[in-house]
């Protein structure tokens, strides 16, 4: 069968998707002889051929052809045409057609790709698609190398998602910690400088804007950076720091100075003009010289309580000066003939929002709602009803922050009133959540229902700040936010059937309830200490996993050593060997816990965390040690206290 992929213009993101077509189709279908041919325009009497472009009449049917993704396929007989509202769309509407042939990429890398075996002498397809929701992000986090970082980029598109976000203006700590292998010191650390970790960002973004997904940039840094302070990581800075930068600091308790020396941490005084100028020098600046950012994030401090005290910073709420600061950016970017967006953070002390400040020009900006202390027991649709009469009242540096997601909805409800442009949920459910379910089961289905929810609480999609590597032991979690992104009414049932099949294959259904039984066995709530340490109910549960694995262990192992099925299935059963093991240490230790010896289940914790240690290289595509560690050593460090 002949083929022939009709490029509509040069846009190299149409370049790009006809590309993929091509190589996907081929691979399914050896005999069919598939080629390319790029036109300046859309010639309607070529009706022989598969059409790829942006098409004005898709465009018109969403609120933003920029950010706003929507496609249609109508394909019979290998002819027709894919039409996007966008280049990244048609790219989409491509990965779309070929899910729909029955290919997956059930996670990132190539050993997660899946192009069966079909003939293609029956490709029809007819699709009229358009994503639930405009914000379909990850967010760089926990420990990465440069293949990690590119394999997330090239799997985002395949599963509908649409954006990237690098934090930082350089985000070398991201790199840092995988390169010198911070607390693995079984590897020999690497050495990689700030100019090298540069490139990789790079070399990032030159593969995010190939297949014109938008862009989200920094975020962290603006307190440091413009006043010729280091900001690259949260490490406690070693450097000198001169009487006039500390003169712009934050005075807190009397005193002007770094934070508990940390950069990052630091909030500058933002009353005084000479900080807002120098920080909104710096912003233009930067987006002057940075086009390729969609969004460019403006954040202050990290940490919370650390507002500045002086006689004229008390006068404002800190969300005050920072709509202050926001609207002279605006005015600022405005001047330069700017359009690049900017989102600002709704986060711990700035939950509390403006009384007396307003945004001039809310169409500029985008609302970014980061509920970091908030449950991951409940989802954003299941929260009870919290009743905004009893927000509690802003006190500077004295603020508690809550973890009911009511409560925390309530807060985002109040910046809601006077702001009722663009917006999306920066949350972290893969950041820490995922470790406190093993099996990675019911923190799925709250992802999903979030994911699937977000317009019942105002918001228009999801930013997930996220290790790069949460794919152990399945990437139901990432498919189920995908899903939920994409469309409203999935159902999550059908999702995690379909993820199964996808990824187990004919026994895709025992790895299913397998993995749903121990998600319950483990009970995310304990190692998220809401519910009592020391139970005795818990220890019994926890005692009972390994017997758990036990039933299931020869299923799992007939098919991780099964060579007739595709490598790709293969290797998923492989992983759910190897977690396995963990899961019987980690039972161990919490079992320990739960029936009261902590020293013990400490020590065990250690065994667990060299489990880890000892197999990060065979499972660093799908497994951050580093976070891993950080949980769980940080969760015995809490429970001793």
């Amino acid at each position: 069968m002949l083929i022939k992929i009709a490029r509509a213009g040069f846009d190299p993101v149409i370049a790009y998707a006809a590309s993929e077509l091509k190589r996907c189709l081929a691979a399914m279908d050896p005999a069919a002889e598939i080629c390319i041919l790029a036109f300046s325009a859309y010639k309607p009497e070529l009706d022989d051929v598969l059409w790829l472009g942006v098409c004005p009449e898709v465009s018109a049917m969403v609120a933003d052809p920029v950010f706003d993704d929507g496609f249609f396929a109508e394909i019979r007989h290998g002819r027709g045409a894919i039409r996007g509202t966008n280049a990244r769309s048609v790219l989409l509407g491509v990965y779309r057609v070929l899910t729909a042939l029955g290919c997956a990429w059930i996670r990132p890398g190539k050993d997660g790709e899946i192009l069966p075996a079909r003939s293609l002498d029956n490709f029809d397809v007819s699709m009229r698609e358009f994503p639930s929701y405009r914000h379909r992000a990850v967010c760089i986090e926990g420990a990465v190398n440069a293949d990690h970082v590119m394999d997330m980029i090239e799997w985002l598109p395949r599963v509908g998602m649409n954006a990237y976000y690098n934090q930082f203006h350089n985000p070398v700590t991201f790199y840092d910690r995988w390169y010198r292998h911070l607390q693995n010191p079984a590897l020999k650390p690497e050495s990689m400088s700030s100019a090298e970790i540069e490139g990789l960002r790079d070399a990032s973004v030159e593969a995010i804007k190939s297949r014109g997904l938008l862009y989200h940039a920094t975020g962290h840094g603006w307190t440091c950076e413009p006043f010729g302070i280091p900001g690259e990581t949260w490490d406690r800075f070693d450097g000198e720091i001169t009487d006039e930068q500390k003169s712009w600091m934050a005075e807190v308790n009397g005193v002007r100075d770094l934070w508990h020396g940390v950069t990052l941490n630091t909030n500058m005084c933002y009353s005084n003009p000479v900080v807002r100028g120098k920080m909104v020098q710096a912003i233009t600046e930067y987006a002057k010289v940075n086009p390729a950012v969609d969004c460019l994030h403006v954040w202050l401090a990290d940490g919370s309580n650390n507002h500045c005290e002086c006689a004229e910073c008390v006068k404002k709420m800190p969300s005050e000066w920072y709509v202050i600061l926001l609207n002279e950016i605006d005015a600022a970017l405005t001047a330069a003939g700017i359009s690049t967006r900017i989102v600002f953070l709704i986060y711990v002390d700035l939950l509390w929002a403006p009384v007396t400040e307003k945004l001039a020009n809310p169409d500029r900006f985008i609302l970014m709602f980061a509920p970091i202390t908030r449950s991951y027991s409940q989802s954003l649709a299941d929260a009870p009803h919290f009743d905004e009469a009893n927000l509690p009242a802003f006190k500077l540096n004295r603020l508690k922050f809550p973890s009911a997601v009511g409560e925390n909805l309530a807060w985002l409800h109040q910046w809601q009133k006077d702001f009722p442009g663009d917006s999306f949920d920066f949350d972290y459910h893969f950041m820490w959540d995922h470790f406190k379910d093993p099996g990675y089961y019911r923190m799925a289905e709250t992802l999903f229902r979030d994911a699937q929810n977000l317009h019942k609480v105002g918001l228009n999609g999801l930013v997930s700040c996220q290790c790069q590597r949460a794919f152990f032991p399945t990437g139901l979690g990432m498919h189920a936010m995908a899903a939920g992104l994409w469309s409203e009414t999935a159902e999550f049932d059908e999702v995690a059937e379909r993820y199964f099949d996808a990824a187990f294959g004919e026994d895709g259904a025992d790895a299913r309830e397998y993995l749903r039984k121990l998600s319950d066995a483990f009970d995310p709530r304990y190692l998220r200490r809401e519910v009592p340490t020391v139970d005795a109910a818990a220890a019994k549960r926890f005692a009972g996993i390994p017997a758990l694995v036990e039933e299931y262990r020869e299923v799992i192992h007939e098919n991780a050593a099964d060579l007739s099925l595709h490598p790709a299935v293969r290797r998923s059963w492989e992983l759910l060997q190897k977690h396995a093991e963990l899961c019987v240490l980690l039972a161990r230790t919490l079992e320990l816990a739960a029936s009261g010896s902590v020293e013990a289940g400490l020590a065990v914790c250690g065994d667990v965390c060299a489990w880890a240690r000892l197999h990060e290289r065979e499972l660093m595509q799908v497994f951050d040690v580093y976070e891993f560690q950080r949980i769980l050593e940080g969760f015995f460090a809490a429970i001793k206290k």
